[in-house]
């Protein structure tokens, strides 16, 4: 999977590291923990996921609408949320 990652991004703490691959968003521990699948999309292209400076939620880009939209995700999986940037919607959308 090494190669297939395209993008990568330290959480605050230093504890976690986002990465993404595959199309899409995973964390993995530093040292002792469990991968973590934030996205769990198929069909549907993220990139680019960062951490929020406390290291609570990632944001990321993703295709899901069919357009490039920006979705932020609590860190431990829970639902996503589309951040209307072109027409200022929000809407939960989940896994």
């Amino acid at each position: 999977m090494a190669e297939q990652i395209t993008d990568a991004s330290l959480s605050p703490d230093g504890k976690r590291v986002a990465f993404t691959a595959r199309g899409e968003v995973f964390t993995v521990p530093a040292e002792h923990g469990d991968v973590r699948n934030v996205t769990r999309s198929s069909g549907v292209r993220e990139r680019n996921a960062t951490w929020s400076p406390d290291g609570r939620w990632l944001a990321y880009w993703s295709d899901a609408t069919g357009e490039e939209e920006l979705y932020v995700v609590a860190q431990d999986g829970r639902p996503a949320v589309l951040v209307g940037l072109n027409g200022g919607r929000t809407v939960v959308v989940g896994p």
